[in-house]
């Protein structure tokens, strides 16, 4: 093909000097002018024909709605077990759950860039890095901001910024203004057994913004075990739960005795919501902020807990059990 152009160029050359009588350099400059643009248009064609769509391995669900809420869910091409949202992430070849990933899947689907949580246990990182797989480590997210960080560095990897920043934006309208009056007390019951979460967690960074305080807020832990003794002590006005029921908390020894079990106070939400630190959660914020303005009595928006299965993102509390 390039001896073609060259034959093409040199006929036309002579037949521009025979014919225009253009000086030799004339004639020179105006032929490479020419041949810029036959290699220029050539190039232009040959790379969008040849444009490679990325491929990228999300392992945990709140990255999967982050990349389909910035538009890369079309280039997501492997998903944890626990994946479920949006729906089209169902169908998504899986890879394993957030303690069992398996390495070996992940460099089957020729991923560009795999998104995996920055942990000290966990290792799929290592055993992808040692196949030449890029990773993406990305911190704990520790409050709100924090999300709005993980949002960036999915954005960039996938060269989506723009998209990103637009996400965030449109969630920081769900956050409402600083609240000025008395904070009540919220316990978070994250999951049986008195798991509960420290001022190291989204969570209870949710409370504050919504006008609450985490009665384990100077826990400098993200998720711990409490006593029944110090729960009982702190005298919450709310109760957060996500892992079991007014009529199974209200239970308790001497339960009866706690500002929220005397006025109904219990928020329930939907697990898989409100355990993965992503876009979902930020409505709810705006939610509780209705619920704790609303005095905590029997009026109390009390939303119904749809799904009980643990989530990834959630189940890095159980690190700790170890």
């Amino acid at each position: 093909m390039k001896l073609f152009f060259y034959a093409v160029l040199f006929s036309l050359r002579y037949q521009v000097r025979r014919f225009l009588n253009f000086s030799f350099h004339t004639t020179v400059l105006f032929l490479c002018i020419l041949s810029f643009l036959i290699s220029a248009c050539s190039g232009t064609g040959e790379s969008a024909s040849t444009e490679k769509t990325r491929r990228f391995v999300s392992t945990m669900p709140s990255y999967t709605e982050i990349l389909f809420e910035t538009g890369s869910g079309n280039e997501v091409v492997g998903v944890s077990d626990y994946c479920d949202m949006p729906e089209a992430a169902r169908k998504i070849t899986k890879i394993g759950n957030y303690y069992t990933p398996s390495a070996e899947k992940i460099y089957s689907l020729k991923p560009d860039a795999v998104f995996i949580p920055e942990s000290s246990v966990y290792a799929l990182g290592a055993e992808l890095e040692k196949l030449r797989v890029k990773v993406v480590r990305i911190p704990p997210e520790k409050n709100i901001e924090d999300i709005f960080s993980t949002i960036r560095i999915i954005s960039a990897e996938t060269g989506k910024k723009s998209e990103g920043e637009a996400l965030i934006s449109s969630l920081r309208s769900f956050i409402p203004s600083e609240y000025k009056g008395r904070r009540k007390k919220v316990y978070i019951d994250i999951d049986s057994g008195l798991w509960t979460c420290g001022g190291l967690s989204y969570l209870s960074d949710m409370i504050r913004l919504a006008g609450g305080e985490n009665v384990f807020a100077d826990v400098q832990r993200n998720y711990f075990q409490a006593t029944w003794e110090s729960v009982l002590k702190s005298e919450p006005d709310f109760i957060l739960t996500v892992s079991g029921s007014f009529s199974d908390f209200s239970r308790r020894p001497l339960a009866s005795e706690l500002p929220a079990i005397k006025n109904k106070a219990v928020m329930e939400f939907d697990r898989s919501q409100i355990t993965r630190p992503g876009p979902r959660v930020f409505p709810l914020i705006k939610e509780m902020a209705e619920i704790l303005g609303s005095g905590g009595n029997e009026s109390s928006k009390n939303p119904k807990q749809k799904n009980s299965h643990k989530t990834d993102s959630i189940s890095r509390h159980e690190e700790k059990k170890s």
